[in-house]
């Protein structure tokens, strides 16, 4: 089910990905965001994104990865 909140300055959110996360932001370049200890940048001040965290299976290692794409 999905979810919709507003935070305030220094709040946090901790998500656990099983498969996949659609995250909607609304003020982009006041976002920190981490995905598997590295730090990302979405986007600048006042921008609208969405994006999309989910696991895909690296073919080279055989391993998943943790990895954030513009959606749309």
């Amino acid at each position: 089910p999905g979810v919709e909140r507003f935070y305030q300055a220094g709040e946090r959110l901790k998500i656990d990905v099983n498969r996949s996360v659609l995250l909607w932001i609304s003020n982009a370049g006041i976002v920190d965001l981490k995905i598997s200890g590295k730090e990302i940048n979405v986007g600048g001040n006042g921008q609208v994104v969405v994006r999309s965290v989910k696991w895909i299976k690296n073919n080279e290692t055989g391993k998943y990865e943790l990895i954030i794409l513009p959606y749309n």
